[in-house]
């Protein structure tokens, strides 16, 4: 009865030992996770390092990671708020997925020390707006299937020459600001109710625009007399309107159409002509350079006074020496 009772202590023991150290390491692992030690993974693409931290259930954006890191892949991930130092770790970055997390808001400041961000892409997202200090360099905005998306000013994003803004339940196109650099415009699979020419004067390099099939679908005058303004301004600058088609008016002015288009020209020009607002950066860049040019210059000027005054010292010198030697020859 002893032996059996030690056997069965024994097993039990060992039983728990097992459990113990199954929730031990479940433990560790769930400490782990929620300290961000997580895999991510490192590559190089075209000459670029980057990290790849894609559905790893990250709450935030890693502190650990390589400094130098020109891209990053945080897709898939639990993110809900980028504040404005989840990134500033990571100056170089050029390149930076978040799309299909939670993210709801970004502070101002959140991308400001991206001074060489080019591509974004906040796509399947919950945010309502974005800050309006987007890096210069930016060319490509991804913020397709953002359903709660209204506010949206991106003139800071000069360069930006392709914006993807689809599935995001807007009636209407946002404000987006002047942006003379845009190309490529997707709003499409969003319950539009109208796109006007003054909606696309302030992009005007525009050179696709895609739209809701269903835009202009209905067949009376005031639907008609909308059509026919959007399909004026596009064809006359050449912007392409792939799946879409609507029905413009014969005979405009026979139905009241408003035709004139003489204030959306004004803000076209105005685009035409539009040039970027000085970064910070640029303007330190801009004194630094002016600070050298100077400091070259008044060495330039004083290593020359001085080659002058040397060369003058010298010449007395053989001045003096040429006298004392025709004077030992007079005499």
């Amino acid at each position: 009865y002893a032996c059996v009772h030690v056997c069965m202590s024994t097993t039990s023991n060992v039983t728990m030992d097992i459990l113990y150290l199954y929730l031990v390491v479940t433990a560790l692992q769930g400490w782990v996770t929620a300290s961000g030690f997580r895999r991510c993974t490192y590559s190089k693409e075209l000459k670029m390092m980057g990290a790849n931290c894609y559905e790893l259930n990250f709450e935030e954006i890693p502190k650990t990671l390589n400094k130098d890191i020109e891209f990053l892949y945080m897709g898939k991930n639990r993110i809900r708020t980028l504040t404005n130092s989840s990134l500033q770790e990571y100056t170089s970055l050029r390149y930076l997925y978040l799309g299909d997390n939670f993210i709801q808001k970004i502070e101002p400041g959140a991308f400001s020390e991206l001074e060489d961000l080019e591509v974004l892409d906040l796509s399947r997202n919950a945010l309502i707006s974005l800050p309006a200090d987007l890096p210069l360099p930016l060319r490509k905005l991804y913020l397709a299937d953002n359903q709660f998306l209204r506010n949206l000013s991106l003139s800071a994003a000069f360069n930006l020459n392709f914006l993807n803004i689809a599935k995001c339940d807007l009636k209407k196109i946002p404000a987006l600001g002047m942006l003379p650099n845009l190309q490529v415009l997707n709003v499409s699979d969003n319950p539009l109710q109208s796109v006007t020419p003054a909606d696309l004067a302030p992009l005007c390099r525009l050179e696709v625009l895609h739209l809701p099939p269903s835009l202009y679908s209905q067949t009376d005058d005031e639907t008609l007399c909308q059509c026919h303004r959007l399909l004026t301004w596009t064809t006359q600058r050449y912007i392409k309107l792939p799946a879409f088609n609507c029905t413009p008016l014969r005979d405009p002015d026979a139905a009241g159409c408003d035709t004139d288009l003489s204030e959306e020209m004004k803000l076209y020009k105005s685009c035409l002509v539009a040039t970027p607002a000085t970064t910070t950066r640029h303007v330190l860049l801009a004194v630094l350079a002016g600070a050298l040019l100077l400091a070259v210059v008044v060495i330039v000027c004083w290593w020359r006074k001085g080659r002058r005054k040397k060369n003058s010292v010298q010449d007395q010198k053989r001045t003096d020496k040429n006298a004392k030697v025709a004077d030992t020859l007079i005499t």
